[in-house]
């Protein structure tokens, strides 16, 4: 199978780092998949490309002083950079012979500049199926329908393409009624949910480690994006950095985002060196590990950014751009509404009320917060099950199937307990997703968590019921969300990846267990607690028992 995406990225990092998730996931589900990703970002090349995907870099384009596209590095007119550019495109289309093209937010492209390449599949022997992806908001309804009927958009969306993936959710944002799209078109949308997203290869505490962060410290990271707009946020975060408690234990990562004006990076640099407890680096390619490693997020509210804040369940608090578009600031307020984080306007933003937001979020953080709304964070899944359905009318399931999924998996059955200490033995990871009934039924401690952990072995279970009291999360094992079979997956390969970690997880599993549930420890606990009871007199006139002497009561115990 081949993929084409197009990623147009005239401005952040946005669109390139979600169209990269996506990429990474369908290569990992899909055998002898190639993906061409055809964008313009001049960062492309530093994040890693995994096995399957190369890209063409196309002419970089960028705006002015002017806020007009204009050519960002050549010295050519932008016409004749939009030409070069079109060009570039259908000519490796033709030559790529993708089965899927997925383009990302525009129909036409950039400046029309994939008009041409649709126009020529939609005529050849053997045209690619076409998917448009757009993100859960891209503008208030009264611009998006206005640009979308004057660009002709829904009549490009209805002649050129088979489907519309939404990477978002009708119960925050419903885009077909908002942006008012004809039956025609609303009848090829799927709403995919969000974007999932994982940690990459460091872990928190490798992420901790590497910042000189202790254990006691509360980490807070503060990140932009691109950072092209982002100096405002951060300049008010470090000037509130004053208003902190004197005792605190607070440390802070600042990321300033690759497109930062340099000389305002330097003014950052400069204004932060009185401050022992704070680090400040222009980028890193692994943004969801920090977020993964953080208490807290203060951010804008690019839509990856947002997913990987949700997707560690991260308190944040966001500061999201209102121009060009207020894409940001709808997803920020709808977010807020359904309590999913703190938002603050950028024209309401000071110093004093972004410290204050931080420090309660951080008092609270150990708090049991209400679970106010369902999240639906499955979209890559369904995004592999519609590329399947797309090319075979099958689902990724049906694909599975045939290709003999009984050759990685193997049912046991019912076994006996001498056999399953036995396969324990030869077992790096214990799995057992426990659920809650229908009627209210649940598990409290299943024994054979106790079994697998004293032999140390590293259990992968939900964080329901008692279980909670055995397992901590990524110290002793991994808990996910109850019938959440992508964050069961992604837990497994967190462990089969990541060895130093399993490890880790190893050494304390045993401990764990013996310290809390030592069999002649427990019985001690017990025998002592029936003594107390027994030789209470208060307890024995009450009942009118006979008193007995301590040494009777222990031969009787």
């Amino acid at each position: 199978m081949r993929i084409m995406v197009y990623s147009h990225d005239a401005y952040g990092l946005g669109n390139l780092r979600r169209m990269l998730a996506i990429c990474r996931y369908l290569l990992e589900a899909i055998p002898k998949l190639s993906i061409l990703l055809v964008c313009s970002s001049p960062v492309v090349h530093s994040f890693r490309m995994p096995k399957g995907l190369d890209y063409i870099k196309l002419p970089c384009i960028g705006r002015n002083e002017f806020g007009e596209l204009a050519a960002k590095y050549l010295e050519t007119e932008i016409e004749e950079t939009f030409k070069l550019r079109s060009e570039l495109i259908k000519v490796t289309t033709i030559n790529f012979k993708p089965d899927i093209i997925l383009v990302d937010k525009k129909p036409y492209g950039l400046q029309e500049e994939l008009r041409a390449t649709l126009e020529y599949i939609k005529d050849s022997d053997y045209p690619p199926k076409v998917v448009l992806l757009l993100r859960d908001i891209l503008d208030t309804p009264e611009k998006t329908t206005a640009e979308w009927k004057t660009k002709q958009y829904y009549a490009g969306i209805e002649m050129f393409y088979d489907q519309v993936w939404v990477v978002g959710m009708k119960e925050v944002f419903d885009i077909t009624k908002e942006y008012k799209f004809p039956a025609s078109i609303s009848d090829k949308v799927k709403h995919c949910g969000y974007i999932r997203r994982t940690a990459e290869r460091k872990n928190r505490y490798e992420i901790r480690q590497e910042l000189n962060f202790n254990p006691d410290e509360q980490f807070v990271l503060v990140t932009t994006g691109g950072g092209a707009d982002g100096y405002h946020l951060i300049d008010n975060y470090i000037s509130g950095l004053t208003h902190l408690p004197k005792t605190h234990k607070i440390k802070s990562l600042i990321i300033c985002g690759p497109e930062m004006p340099q000389e305002k990076q330097q003014a950052l640099h400069r204004k932060v060196k009185q401050y022992s407890h704070v680090k400040i680096i222009e980028f890193t390619n692994e943004l969801a590990s920090y977020i993964n490693a953080a208490d807290m997020i203060v951010s804008m509210g690019g839509y990856n950014t947002v997913c990987e804040i949700l997707s560690f369940g991260k308190p944040a608090v966001i500061v999201p751009r209102v121009q060009p578009v207020q894409e940001q600031l709808i997803r920020a307020e709808s977010m807020e509404k359904v309590g999913l984080f703190k938002a603050i306007h950028p024209d309401l933003l000071n110093p004093e009320n972004l410290s204050q937001a931080v420090l309660e979020h951080l008092s609270n953080i150990r708090k049991e917060k209400p679970n106010m709304f369902k999240l639906d964070l499955n979209a890559l899944p369904r995004i592999l099950d519609l590329s399947y359905s797309l090319l075979s009318g099958k689902t990724s399931s049906n694909y599975n199937e045939e290709m003999e999924i009984k050759d990685v998996v193997s049912l046991a059955g019912k076994i006996m307990q001498d056999d399953l200490i036995e396969l324990d033995r030869q077992t790096d990871i214990f799995a057992l997703p426990c659920i809650i009934s229908e009627d209210g039924d649940r598990d409290g401690i299943p024994n054979v968590f106790l079994e697998a952990m004293a032999m140390k072995i590293p259990v992968v279970s939900t964080n329901i019921s008692a279980i909670v009291e055995l397992i901590e999360n990524n110290k002793t094992g991994i808990l996910v969300p109850e019938k959440d079979a992508q964050a069961l997956a992604v837990a497994l390969t967190e462990l089969i990846t990541n060895p130093k970690l399993l490890q880790q997880i190893k050494h304390r599993v045993r401990n764990k267990v013996c310290q809390r549930f030592y069999l002649e420890k427990n019985v001690k606990q017990v025998k002592d607690l029936l003594l107390d009871t027994l030789l209470d007199k208060q307890y024995l006139a009450a009942n009118n028992l006979q008193q007995q002497t301590n040494t009777e009561l222990k031969v009787l115990i």
